[in-house]
């Protein structure tokens, strides 16, 4: 069933994570290394307690020896060390001696629970913040949390787009950081089932836009903290009457989308953040044990 769910669960959204410490290697840098995020296989757990998982590089070729995959170690939440290896480095160093096909099927061939060095090879026990880190605060956990003096906006210059919404903006700054270590997120209501939500930087005083909200997507719910980076919102179409999940980081300068799936009727996006979570989850539950 783990490996239906996981299956299921890379078809439907592009697996991300991303290390919690300031010292790991970064999500960009991980992503550089253009690894198949859907072909995540299993963990080799060392005695020194760190994980290593091994994902297909890119596009593959048609010849088994041309093979090229990334390794990534991870102690906790960080990518500590990443290398790219062929057919026969990945051979070498862990007696795996399996096509790929034979790996996402399990069969690890004669090498089986055999690593280098005495390290095991074994089938993953993954967690639901493992299977679904897209809505895991703690996979986007920042080191601190910005105390400092808080900077008038520039609401005659550079942020003068937000300027009608001061007072609130204000009010929102002076509670302090409530999102991803540094920002002020402030959600307005501009009617009945509509609001929207603007981002203030608590350190720089500059004024960003929420993508979603206002009359056109519904009811917005959002789910967010001091301590993570990562933004859960869930939204209504307009266009096709739908609800959606979706999982978004801010980079400083945008919102970045890490996956947005629909969950149904419009009408699910009355309900909270945590209840659409829940459903999101039970419904791969379902389709992977079909």
């Amino acid at each position: 069933m783990l490996k239906k769910l996981l299956a299921t669960v890379a078809i439907l959204v592009g697996l991300t994570s991303s290390a919690s410490a300031m010292t790991c290697i970064s999500e960009a840098n991980f992503r550089g290394q253009e690894p198949n995020l859907n072909s995540y296989v299993h963990k080799i757990i060392r005695k020194d307690g760190a994980e290593i998982s091994l994902y297909q590089r890119g596009q593959q070729s048609a010849e088994e020896a041309n093979e090229l995959f990334l390794e990534v170690v991870r102690k906790g939440r960080c990518i500590i060390s990443m290398e790219v290896l062929n057919r026969k480095q990945l051979d070498d160093r862990y007696q795996i001696y399996a096509s790929w096909a034979e790996l996402t099927e399990g069969a690890l061939g004669e090498g089986e629970g055999e690593g280098a060095e005495g390290e095991g090879v074994v089938e993953p026990f993954l967690s639901e913040d493992d299977l679904f880190p897209f809505l895991s605060p703690d996979f986007y956990a920042v080191r601190k949390i910005y105390r400092g003096p808080v900077p008038r906006p520039d609401f005659k210059g550079r942020d003068k787009d937000f300027a009608d919404f001061r007072t609130r903006i204000l009010e929102g700054m002076k509670r302090g950081v409530n999102f991803s270590g540094e920002y002020a997120l402030t959600q307005i209501g501009c009617g009945s089932s509509c609001s929207f939500a603007i981002l203030s930087n608590i350190r720089t005083g500059e004024q960003f836009q929420f993508p979603r909200g206002g009359e056109e997507t519904g009811p917005l719910s959002l789910k967010f903290s001091a301590d993570s980076s990562l933004m859960i919102a869930t939204w209504t179409s307009g266009y096709d009457g739908q609800c959606f999940l979706e999982s978004l980081l801010f980079n400083g300068k945008e919102w970045v989308t890490l996956a947005n799936q629909s969950l149904g009727k419009a009408g699910l996006c009355y309900d909270d953040v945590d209840t659409n979570i829940s459903r999101y989850k039970k419904r791969l539950s379902a389709l992977s044990e079909n």
